[in-house]
């Protein structure tokens, strides 16, 4: 396979990802979005990827200021931050609706979150997805005329505080945790939200950029870039689970969205 010249449309193709990322141009991706195998089953396909080589990888494909931005629960978590923690900025959370772990749960609670993890080298795109809850109230007088000073921050201006700014408006920033129902049914056991992909990909991105994800399982990634207008260039091993999403593409009106290398 010849290393692709214009990733400027959608692909997915099947194979290996340490041996098809090399085939992406340098410094083509926006945004990576990806659920690695987290190494936690006896499933065949839940091998841990190297994440040292991974990494050099991602580094040279992204642009600067690209969000990479990881799945990860319990110690999987933990490798993922400490693979790079030059580049770990924060953690999002991602709330189940279904939990798991019920032949333990006499033993330690249900398990009902996954980690989302973002890296990156310089401050990325970040389109905040605004939800709607009660009037910001204004800062007060003492607050308006003049700074603040905090242990943690030293002065500031606290006019300049958002918050200050937006007196009044509805609308509230988005927070770390993020409730998603499970898909049900699923094609993949580790399938994610088509909502919270989205939400992730609105956030990190904008319309026209291109999304990689290395590991698609259903092809998740790829419909979620569709319906939010980014270009996508995805990756998966094991050619069953492309035949179950082909299954159900025609359906969701995709099918001229797949295409293999």
């Amino acid at each position: 396979m010849t290393r692709w010249t214009d990733v400027s449309q959608q692909k997915w193709i099947i194979g290996d990802c340490m041996e098809l990322l090399p085939h992406i141009p340098t410094g083509s991706v926006d945004l990576v979005i990806s659920d690695l195998p987290y190494a936690v089953t006896k499933n065949h396909w839940d091998s841990l990827i190297p994440l040292g080589p991974l990494w050099r990888e991602y580094k040279r494909i992204t642009k600067g200021n690209a969000a990479i931005i990881l799945f990860g629960q319990g110690f999987f978590t933990c490798e993922l931050m400490m693979s790079n923690p030059d580049m770990w900025r924060y953690q999002l959370i991602w709330e189940k609706d279904r939990p798991t772990g019920f032949l333990n749960a006499a033993h330690m609670p249900l398990r009902s979150h996954e980690d989302i993890c973002v890296f990156y080298k310089k401050t990325p795109t970040y389109n905040p997805q605004f939800w709607e809850g009660k009037p910001v109230h204004g800062m007060g007088t003492k607050f308006r005329k003049g700074g603040s000073q905090t242990s943690n921050y030293g002065d500031y201006d606290i006019a300049n505080n958002p918050t200050a700014e937006r007196a009044g408006d509805t609308k509230k920033y988005p927070r770390s945790v993020l409730r998603f129902p499970k898909p049900h049914p699923a094609v993949h056991p580790t399938q994610k939200p088509l909502g919270l992909i989205e939400y992730l990909i609105l956030t990190y991105s904008n319309e026209g950029d291109m999304v990689h994800d290395s590991c698609m399982g259903s092809g998740t990634t790829m419909e979620a870039c569709k319906n939010t207008n980014r270009n996508f260039i995805g990756f998966e091993i094991d050619d069953s689970w492309v035949n179950r999403y082909r299954k159900i593409a025609a359906q969701r009106k995709i099918g001229d969205f797949v295409s293999e290398g």
